[in-house]
């Protein structure tokens, strides 16, 4: 049987609407698993409709995207609205989302009072978008050819431009979930990670699980909310020598 591997993108497009990240993006990671033997399929959820276009002119011969979702931001945060009173219950700003705080009518700066509640935002709308790309994955596998047969899981977002080549899968042991070594900031790091279909299931749940627990601290520090949270059932090896840059929407590099 094929070995088979699915990539699970999530959250923002931001630099990968840069030719150079997509080329990256496939020569270390997606051309690295096919010669380890592996068949790619990608399962998709962004909320980044300004680019959208670029997903949908994508070549298929390297990038396999078997299912896509792109939600716009407006939905997805009435959705978020509605299912847990942002407004209400956590206190947001009024104008805490940005496309309002950045009108013509303001001063183009978010104030840390809007600011704040926007990086709280940021990070609803990402474990959200997993969620949602963990449930795409799962209705192909339910309905589709390959019924549960992903030996491995990645999930990752697609402003991340890899910096060196994705390590050999053929290697790693299956029962345990796996993250790069750097930027760990007591936890793991939580842009990209690698596990079999039951963890990753499991991160898909992640959303739901932590919500309530994070959404009211002043600062929100993921790495730790992530480990902890894999901890409760699974165990995760830091030990990956794949390391990315943050690709900005205006091209910046960031070293994560």
């Amino acid at each position: 049987m094929e070995k088979r591997v699915a990539i699970q993108l999530a959250g923002l497009i931001r630099g990968f609407r840069f030719e150079s990240v997509r080329d990256l993006f496939y020569e270390r990671i997606i051309r690295q698993l096919e010669l380890q033997g592996y068949a790619v399929d990608i399962f998709w959820h962004t909320y980044d409709i300004q680019f959208d276009d670029i997903v949908y002119s994508l070549d298929p011969s390297k990038f396999n995207v078997v299912k896509l979702v792109v939600d716009s931001d407006h939905d997805l945060q009435r959705y978020l609205q509605e299912e847990y009173k942002l407004l209400t219950h956590y206190k947001f700003h009024p104008y805490w989302e940005r496309e309002v705080a950045l009108s013509p009518a303001s001063t183009g700066v978010l104030s840390h009072e809007i600011s704040k509640d926007y990086l709280k935002y940021g990070w609803v709308k990402f474990l959200c978008s997993i969620s949602r790309a963990t449930k795409l994955r799962n209705e192909y596998e339910q309905r589709g050819p390959t019924a549960s047969s992903y030996e491995w899981v990645i999930t990752t977002s697609p402003q991340m431009e890899p910096q060196s080549d994705l390590d050999n899968l053929t290697v790693l042991d299956n029962a345990y979930m796996y993250s790069p070594k750097r930027y760990l900031c007591k936890g793991f790091y939580t842009s990209f990670y690698i596990g079999n279909a039951e963890h990753a299931n499991y991160m898909g749940t992640f959303y739901r699980g932590v919500i309530d627990k994070t959404i009211g601290e002043t600062l929100i520090n993921s790495e730790p909310v992530f480990k902890r949270f894999v901890n409760k059932k699974y165990s995760i090896r830091t030990s990956l020598e794949i390391s990315f840059n943050r690709i900005r929407y205006d091209g910046t590099r960031i070293d994560h």
